[in-house]
């Protein structure tokens, strides 16, 4: 929600009648709704005893996160908008002290110079992917540079949001634009935490709401190809993740493993046309009290496969809640063909991170076309 919206608590009988109003302010963000509290104690007992223990025991846990609540946003400063307890992520964050400090990673993970013919581009299966060992002899390396240093650098400090220029290289992106260009695209839909996932996609229900989001996409998996497989593995080396994690595995024999499935989604390529935009939302989704892992989307990494002018307005990836030296309501990321764009959905103490809140701009007449592709990695599995 965003100061101004207003909603309304129903009951699942009749979804018509307003129990409680409810209007976001920037101060009044957070709100709790308790159908006993208004009750005299004699009369909350006794609804209290009509619930089963599961039901009893989602109501006293949902109290318990109510009075966390109260106490971190005293020490952090923060609303609390997690389920507690939960633990801080298991994964490697990069730390921004600084705007335009920069942090280098190497990879041996290159980049492709050249396209590989086709019938070197066939789709993976999980045991291509295990067996391909790039320490010792890169896969396709005749098609590939030699040397890979990747340097990112801090835009915004609160929320983390650093910019890696030539993630991909020029051959990269065209393959990529030539998947989009000859997938079936469908309307993009938004899940009830705002953003998208591959799971909302095609295991839960859709919703398609073409005033907050217009734009057409589709979902391409790390087994599509040699190319596929080695943006995965270079995107592993910028989180510090095992690139192991960022794919489904066969057997459980690997203690690294709580799941054989893989902690990140299929990468989804997105297409904007003229006028089309994704207005402000996050990307991290709400999981249920009751949810052993309580898992969330840990990081995005924003993949751009167009341009935009600098300083042209229109097409910008915006953090209207972050601030740096330049710009104090917000900053604005400027599409740059193999440029990428990481960022944090979560705190390091585990709550999610409100100020991560960002948006495609409306992409102008004149602008053309303007695609990108995303992707997502969980923590501490994937929902």
């Amino acid at each position: 929600t965003t100061p101004g919206q207003s909603f309304h608590i129903a009951p699942t009988y009749d979804k018509s009648h307003a129990i409680k109003r409810y209007t976001v302010t920037a101060d009044y963000a957070l709100v709790h709704y308790d159908p006993y509290e208004d009750l005299v104690l004699e009369d909350k007992q006794a609804k209290l005893r009509e619930l089963t223990l599961e039901q009893k025991w989602k109501y006293e846990s949902h109290l318990v996160n109510k009075a966390f609540s109260k106490y971190y946003i005293i020490a952090s400063g923060r609303l609390w908008l997690s389920h507690f307890p939960r633990r801080a992520p298991s994964h490697f964050m990069w730390f921004a002290s600084h705007f335009d400090q920069i942090f280098r990673v190497y990879t041996p993970h290159t980049h492709f110079t050249s396209l590989p013919p086709q019938e070197k581009l066939q789709s993976l299966v999980d045991g291509d992917m295990e067996n391909i060992k790039e320490q010792k002899e890169r896969h396709l390396k005749e098609y590939r540079s030699k040397e890979l240093t990747l340097e990112l650098k801090a835009v915004s400090c609160a929320p983390r949001v650093f910019e890696i220029r030539n993630f991909l290289s020029q051959v990269e992106v065209d393959y990529l634009l030539d998947v989009g260009s000859n997938s079936t695209l469908v309307e993009s839909s938004v899940s009830p935490g705002g953003g998208s996932s591959e799971t909302t996609a095609t295991t839960k229900k859709k919703r398609r709401d073409s005033n907050a989001r217009s734009s057409s996409n589709t979902w391409i998996p790390r087994s599509a190809s040699s190319i596929l497989d080695v943006i995965h593995r270079r995107a592993a080396d910028v989180l510090k993740i095992d690139e192991s994690f960022l794919r489904h595995h066969s057997t459980h024999d690997d203690l690294r493993y709580s799941t054989s499935h893989s902690i990140s989604e299929m990468v989804q390529l997105v297409r904007y046309k003229e006028t089309e935009q994704y207005k402000p939302h996050h990307d991290f989704t709400y999981s249920k009290i009751d949810s052993r892992y309580q898992p969330v989307r840990f990081a995005t990494l924003i993949l751009y496969l167009t341009s935009a002018k600098e300083g042209e307005e229109g097409g910008r990836t915006t953090f209207p809640r972050a601030m740096n030296a330049e710009f104090h309501d917000g900053i604005g990321i400027w599409p740059e063909a193999g440029k990428a764009v990481l960022f944090y959905n979560v705190l390091p103490d585990g709550n999610v991170d409100d100020w991560s809140v960002h948006g495609g701009e409306e992409v102008l007449n004149g602008q053309g076309e303007k695609w990108i592709a995303n992707l997502w990695v969980w923590d501490p599995v994937m929902d």
